[in-house]
């Protein structure tokens, strides 16, 4: 289907959930929901990204999405006028089939998504240090804003959110600090900080929770303590230009 007929609902929540305000560059209507139901689906193929949309009718849609290297192509069919297919995307299988125009839709949309696994650039561990560092400092407080995930995914490419949400849920952040210390010099550390403050504000609350986790990171990391500082009040300062036009 050509891009510009995805319904407004589905783009709204592909940009509220994982690919901003990216364009798709290909997308398949499916005959039906990804579990045989009635309904409607698509796959959209996105720069960086392959996103999986569905509802039964009356229903909400669904949403779940991968990056190259995650997709898991189990059953593939080309029948011609119809392709048959099981794919997992986010540990879920999805099932579905194209026919006509659609089918060869979703050729040129699974040729294009080889062609991005083929040029798929391994994540750096200081990119994934990096990612990891606004993870831990977003969900400081308990909770990341839907605000702050949107900043984590302007600032990092989603392959490093992805690599950063796995050291998460595997490492301690004594261990984050650990070996962000090892690795990270003195500007690269600056960024970290000075980038972690900026999504904790990026919600317009900077709670205490949240300046207690940077100024412990901090000290982790060994960073000098009137350098901090310097940095929190001056980015402080910087996000409250709103006080010009009270």
């Amino acid at each position: 289907m050509d891009v510009c007929f995805i319904p407004e609902a589905v783009r709204r929540l592909v940009v509220e959930s994982c690919a901003g305000e990216e364009e798709p560059v290909c997308a398949v209507r499916l005959g039906g929901t990804f579990d045989g139901g009635a309904g409607e689906g698509f796959l959209l193929l996105y720069p960086t990204q392959l996103v999986a949309v569905d509802r039964q009718f009356g229903d909400e849609f669904r949403l779940r999405s991968c990056v190259p290297g995650e997709l898991q192509v189990v059953r593939f069919e080309d029948g011609g006028n119809r392709i048959d297919f099981t794919l997992v995307i986010a540990g879920e299988t999805l099932t579905g089939y194209a026919s006509f125009s659609e089918a060869e839709a979703l050729r040129t949309l699974m040729n294009q998504w080889r062609g991005m696994e083929s040029r798929m650039v391994p994540v750096s561990p200081a990119a994934e240090l990096f990612a990891a560092g606004l993870i831990f400092a977003a969900a400081s407080d308990g909770a990341m804003s839907p605000e702050q995930e949107r900043l984590i995914h302007t600032l990092c490419p989603l392959p490093a959110v992805r690599a950063g949400e796995g050291y998460v849920q595997n490492h301690s952040f004594e261990e984050f600090a650990a070996a962000a210390r090892e690795l990270f010099d003195h500007d690269r550390m600056t960024s970290l900080l000075a980038n972690q403050l900026e999504v904790l504000m990026a919600d317009g609350d900077l709670c205490r929770a949240e300046m207690g986790f940077l100024k412990r990171e901090a000290a982790l990391l060994a960073y000098p303590e009137a350098e901090y500082r310097q940095l929190r009040n001056f980015l402080i300062l910087k996000n409250q230009a709103t006080i010009f036009f009270e």
